[in-house]
């Protein structure tokens, strides 16, 4: 089931990269936020999978985003 978000005080510089991203791939941006969290998904899972350093390049930017492993 699909349903609406709305998302309050985004910087304009940051919707805007967001719209063009979508639109430069030709995705709406439904399509274009569920690729990037299934790319977040794919991220976590190869740095879980081969148990990563924290030395590793793309652990220590995710963790430096705050997207680090959670439960949820």
């Amino acid at each position: 089931m699909a349903r609406d978000i709305h998302i309050r005080a985004l910087p304009d510089d940051v919707a805007e990269r967001f719209s063009r991203g979508a639109r430069a791939r030709g995705m709406n941006q439904a399509t274009y936020l569920t690729r990037l969290l299934e790319l977040h998904d794919c991220s976590r899972s190869y740095v879980n999978k081969l148990g990563l350093t924290t030395s590793s390049w793309l652990k220590d930017e995710l963790a430096r985003l705050g997207l680090q492993s959670v439960e949820v």
